[in-house]
Parts: structure tokens; C-alpha cells; sequence
């Protein structure tokens, strides 16, 4: 798969059907090109300007976990921040790509979902730095569904000691 001549993932088919969920802000003309075998074909899209700023805040934004264009059957399916090679996603070992992974919602908009059982880390260091000299804040958008216990964490800052540090 490619996004103007430039290729964007790598896909490892297990089933006859495959989405490829793809948003993007930047007002312009692209062609999307899947490629199997010999075989190809091309997306042509025109992005137009609707008049409203649904621009992302960026501000001292350290990294954005952005899901949008990654599969589960990508070879390069593991999360990482473009600015920030060093902030990335990692799973355990024992994570469920076949229910969890990057998922569409009703409305076609694509999120990570972390199955029950399973773990998912990104490698930033929250508590790096000291809150009071320049302030801390910490933003999660999240959703749980048919949580059976209600004392279950759902996120936690973690040291590589794997001992957490805030809940």
C-alpha cells in the first residue's frame, strides 16, 4: 500500500478481506495505490477545506498515539511516534491481534483496543521531568466496555522496573 508513490505499510493477508482505513488532514489531491503481485490499483482522492479547525491541539504535544493507517496484518503494525522514534507501542507477548488491535468504530474511525488479559505499553517517560518547573499534563481519550471488574486498572505509568509509579 502506498500513499502518493510513497509506500505506507506492508500487508500480510490471513483472510480474503482487508480494510484500509485512511484519514487525512492535509488539503490536497492523493492517490492511494494497493499493490499485489503484478497487480495494482489506484484511489484517487481530492481533499477539500470544509471551513471548520478540527486540527489536533500540538502545542508542547510530546507525542500523538495516532492509529489511523495501521493494521493488524501490517508487518509494521507497531505504533511509533514520527518525531520521536524513541516513543513507541509494544505489546505482550500474549496480545490479541485476531479481537483486539486497531479496530473501526460505527462511524469509521479507527482506534486501539487492548483486550482483556493483555498489555499495551508506549515508551515515554511521564515522570522524566519535574512538574514543577514547567508543569505536567497527561491526556488520554478512552473507552471501556462490558468491564466485569470495576477495580481493574486500565492505565498506569510504569518504569522499566515494572514497578508503577501513578495510577
Amino acid at each position: 500500500m502506498s500513499i502518493d508513490g510513497v509506500p505506507s505499510s506492508n500487508l500480510r493477508l490471513t483472510t480474503y478481506a482487508n480494510t484500509w482505513a485512511y484519514k487525512s488532514d492535509e488539503i490536497a489531491a492523493h492517490t492511494l495505490t494497493i499493490t499485489c503481485g503484478d497487480t495494482s490499483v489506484d484511489i484517487h482522492m481530492n481533499i477539500i477545506e470544509l471551513g471548520y479547525d478540527i486540527s489536533p491541539v500540538t502545542g508542547n504535544l510530546e507525542f500523538d498515539f495516532n492509529p489511523v493507517g495501521y493494521s493488524n496484518s501490517s508487518t509494521n503494525r507497531l505504533w511509533k511516534d514520527k518525531d520521536h522514534p524513541s516513543v513507541a507501542l509494544t505489546v505482550s507477548n500474549n496480545f490479541d491481534w485476531d479481537n483486539g488491535g486497531y479496530k473501526l468504530d460505527e462511524n469509521g474511525n479507527q482506534y486501539f483496543l487492548v483486550k482483556s488479559g493483555t498489555r499495551a505499553y508506549i515508551s515515554y517517560n511521564l515522570f522524566g521531568r519535574d512538574p514543577k518547573l514547567s508543569g505536567a499534563e497527561f491526556k488520554v481519550i478512552f473507552k471501556t466496555s462490558n468491564v466485569r471488574d470495576n477495580t481493574t486498572t486500565f492505565l498506569s505509568c510504569i518504569p522499566e522496573d515494572e514497578t508503577p509509579v501513578g495510577i
